[in-house]
């Protein structure tokens, strides 16, 4: 999850536009299939809602003016109880992928290229229901002319997923800061649990002490009777304590037994718990495969073609890092595939295959990875075409050319720059990009590999680690702490004598490769007290590119380890270059280094502490939760009221927010209306039913300002009603400070 505190009004406004966009997209595709769902026609004209207050709070008139014409036309959709006009989807996908790059203009402070006058003008038109000659006279002649071989929509319209919906499972939501909580805690439990299972290791070698010990007294008492002993006194010890070692040793061989036994229960319930609590992080295929739908759709009008897109495997599950991870190299094979891999319609009539091409995105498990496969029924790789590449580039000998194995032909594929096809357009050539797909999955552990038969197919497989939470690391040594350097990120390791080492304008620096590094002493860094003599052979980290080197000292080198990333407890805050700890097997904390944050801080090695009228302070904070659905609004409000010295939580709608209220108190809710699932109104009316939420005051900030709306604010229980376009930071402060007070 972003670190919203760390991030710019404006980056929050990124983040918050792109997923509307992208949810707005989502939604019109769906609108093409079910014209009539009024559900879908109102959470498409809440979208278009939330994504006109965000851009109105950071001053982007162009989207905000838009998105209002947008929800303009699903109002009157849903005024009226009229279908989605299908007709229109063009037009509004094509204003959405104009939102889009008006918010990157913005966000890069360059002019507007949007027109908002013609794209306004035209859903107008639209919501008169003149689509159809509208559609004919000026949007499909501006689709043309940006896209030169588009053909008509009904020549190319396709149904990409055909399939009846399944039932879907029953899900809660859980934000990723408990989810992470849940993550730590279970690690945590299980290495207690190894700490147990250690402990009763521990309790059998005793056990055999016990045998020991009485073997060793029955030798000791038969030697003794052998003296003949005539002393009554010491017979009768020899078997007083005979019976307490025997009695002793029975006690403790049934307390081993019971122990052993609820330890391997525990082992085995701790291991199943961490299993299920990781399987938490895990997202469905559908999540990396929902963007495809709209970009293969319109591929095929851009390249006149026909493509009917598979989708097999949505219900696998993936780790959410992976899903991030592969969106670029799913797109570069997409692309590749529609633009090239494709033949066109006059292509495919001529070869005896089918009008529309099929083109198959699957995802499965296989052991401990996920294969992800993509894969066309177009015109594959012409191998010819590869050697021919390949001598013209001079990449290995003609005579070496024979003797390669065919895969190891397919690979040139995955060098910079080969291409096999015969143009390069502006959507893709075979080949560029493919280098960038190889390179992202290697860092990750993952592979990619190709099949292909010509005139025929081509399948890509692309293979990765079910999770990046398990990272292997090389676990050091610093001031008596341990901390893990993921491996992937490390360039080098060297041992090296102190009398290597140069001084160069004071700084430490070691040649090494022929290059001068700096030294930077990760104790002095760090502040942490270092038990290596000066004398003493030095453990050096290289890390840093071919831009940039530097050579971490470290006291020592330990091992190579795998090991599961936690996120650390917030209330230590942010704790500078580290992105986690981790427990190691003898339960002792090591902390996962974010070498990024790492390298920024090598030119400062001061720290600012917090003093105790500073913590005296944030302890008499009053505490708000801000409910607004809208990211941008919800971390603008945020930061003013943070920096007013409040404490402040947020949550994206009054379902989230209710639960928070049960979970914690709240001096004050400051709440929207329009919301999913509960919405303001509602939140009020839930806590006004509970006797402990009811006092909470409540302040309303909608952009709902007629005297009706304000009315039913008021009348469920609000203690406030602001609206939106007329109040400033000074008008909530001011409402905030009357009912709770600075």
């Amino acid at each position: 999850m972003p670190d919203f505190d760390s991030m710019s009004l404006t980056e929050i406004y990124k983040l918050d536009a792109d997923e509307r966009i992208k949810t707005l997209n989502k939604h019109i595709l769906s609108l093409e299939r079910e014209p009539s769902n009024q559900e879908l026609i109102e959470d498409t004209m809440r979208e278009a809602h939330s994504l006109k207050a965000a851009s109105r709070i950071v001053n982007h008139p162009e989207v905000q003016a838009l998105s209002h014409k947008m929800e303009e036309f699903f109002i009157n959709l849903q005024n009226e109880k009229k279908d989605f006009p299908s007709e229109v989807s063009d037009l509004i996908l094509k204003i959405l992928d104009s939102l889009e790059t008006s918010v990157s203009e913005f966000v890069e402070e360059k002019p507007s290229s949007i027109n908002v006058d013609v794209w306004g003008a035209r859903l107008d038109a639209a919501k008169e229901g003149k689509v159809e000659s509208f559609q004919q006279a000026d949007v499909a002649q501006e689709v043309a002319q940006e896209a030169p071989n588009v053909i008509p929509l009904e020549t190319v319209r396709k149904e990409t997923i055909s399939k009846e919906p399944k039932q879907q499972k029953t899900t809660v939501r859980i934000g990723t800061d408990k989810l992470d909580n849940l993550i730590n805690l279970s690690g945590e439990i299980y290495t207690n649990v190894l700490n147990l299972d250690r402990n009763t290791s521990s309790l059998r070698a005793f056990s055999s002490y016990f045998v020991q010990l009485l073997s060793a007294f029955d030798q000791f008492s038969s030697n003794l009777r052998q003296e003949e002993i005539e002393s009554p006194k010491v017979k009768e010890l020899l078997v007083k304590n005979e019976a307490m070692i025997r009695k002793l040793q029975e006690m403790f061989s049934s307390y081993f037994e019971t122990t052993s036994r609820v330890s391997l229960n525990f082992v085995h319930l701790g291991s199943q718990l961490q299993d299920e609590v990781m399987q938490s992080r895990m997202l469905s295929a559908s999540t990396l495969f929902e963007p495809y739908e709209r970009y293969v759709r319109d591929a095929a009008r851009e390249t006149g073609k026909v493509i009917n897109l598979e989708l097999e495997g949505a219900e696998t599950q993936i780790d959410r890092n992976i899903i991030e991870l592969l969106k670029d190299p799913l797109t570069h094979l997409i692309r590749n595939a529609c633009d090239h891999g494709i033949e066109s319609l006059a292509e495919r009539s001529k070869a005896g295959k089918p009008e529309a091409a099929t083109l198959k995105i699957s995802a499965i498990h296989q052991a401990d990875r996920v294969i992800v496969t993509v894969e066309d029924d177009g015109r594959g790789i012409n191998e010819a075409k590869i050697v021919q590449k390949v001598k013209e580039k001079g990449l290995i000998p003609s005579e070496k050319l024979n003797q390669l194995a065919r895969g190891e032909l397919l690979n040139f594929i995955f060098l910079h720059g080969f291409s096999t096809s015969d143009k390069v357009t502006t959507t893709s050539g075979r080949g560029v990009g493919l280098d960038v797909v190889k390179s992202s999955l290697n860092q990750v552990g993952g592979n990619i590999q190709v099949e292909t038969e010509n005139k025929k197919f081509t399948r890509f497989i692309l293979s990765l680690p079910l999770t990046l939470t398990v990272t292997k690391t090389l676990l050091v040594e610093v001031g008596g702490e341990k901390f893990c350097f993921p491996l992937t990120r490390i360039e080098g390791v060297h041992q090296i004598d102190q009398s290597v080492i140069q001084t160069i304008q004071g700084k430490e620096a070691v040649n090494i490769h022929d290059e001068m590094v700096p030294i930077v002493h990760l104790g002095a860094l760090w502040s942490l007290s270092t038990e290596k003599d000066i004398s003493e052979k030095k453990d050096l980290l290289l890390l840093g590119d071919s831009t940039f080197k530097i050579a971490l000292c470290v006291d020592r080198f330990l091992e190579e380890k795998e090991v599961v990333t936690k996120s650390l407890d917030r209330r230590l805050g942010w704790l500078a270059d580290l992105s986690g700890g981790t427990i190691l097997d003898n339960g002792q904390v090591a902390y996962v280094v974010n070498i990024d944050s790492v390298l920024r801080s090598i030119s400062d090695y001061k720290g600012q502490g917090i003093t105790q009228e500073q913590i005296h302070k944030l302890e008499k904070r009053k505490k708000i939760l801000v409910v607004e659905d809208s990211l941008t609004v919800r971390e603008l409000e945020k930061t003013v009221l943070k920096n007013q010295g409040f404490e402040v939580e947020t949550a994206m709608d009054g379902m989230d927010a209710f639960n928070k209220l049960k979970e914690a108190h709240f001096d004050l809710v400051v709440t929207d209306v329009e919301m999913p699932r509960m919405n303001g109104l509602e939140l009020i009316g839930v806590m006004k039913k509970e006797t402990v939420l009811a006092a909470i005051p409540t302040i309303i900030v909608s952009y709902r300002e007629s005297e009706q709306d304000k009315r039913k604010g008021l009348d469920v229980g609000a203690d406030r009603y602001l609206v939106k376009s007329k109040y400033d930071n000074k008008t909530l402060l001011s409402a905030i400070d009357e009912l709770i007070g600075a």
